[in-house]
């Protein structure tokens, strides 16, 4: 026989970071009231593109200032796709947000030259 959840446990992580696999295991563990939910995948992505625009000449500060902004706007798109009732739903709305964010995307100026 299993032992009993011990729901207080979760109740006492609430205001600790929760490590997560992807964005729907984030937006799930929103949903379970989780304050602060890292993606794993979604962090990895993040760090790689610093390191990659940090090689490509891009000035630090303005790296920051992105990768603080992307996180930001995962964190949104993840609190909002938490309300999502099913796991299909929460896949559908992380996926809506992600496209609305491809657009503003396209509109970023890279240099695609070295940088002084």
């Amino acid at each position: 026989m299993d032992a009993a959840p011990d729901f207080g446990a979760l109740e006492r992580c609430r205001n600790h970071p929760a490590r997560a696999r992807d964005g729907d295991h984030a937006a799930h563990l929103y949903g379970l009231g989780v304050r602060e939910a890292v993606p794993e995948t979604l962090e990895a992505s993040l760090q790689v593109s610093e390191a990659l625009l940090a090689e490509a000449g891009v000035p630090m500060g303005k790296i920051l200032v992105a990768i603080h902004n992307k996180r930001a706007d995962m964190r949104a798109a993840l609190l909002e796709a938490s309300s999502a009732g099913t796991p299909s739903q929460r896949l559908r709305s992380l996926r809506d947000s992600q496209n609305s964010r491809d657009s503003m995307v396209k509109k970023t100026v890279v240099p695609s030259g070295p940088v002084d």
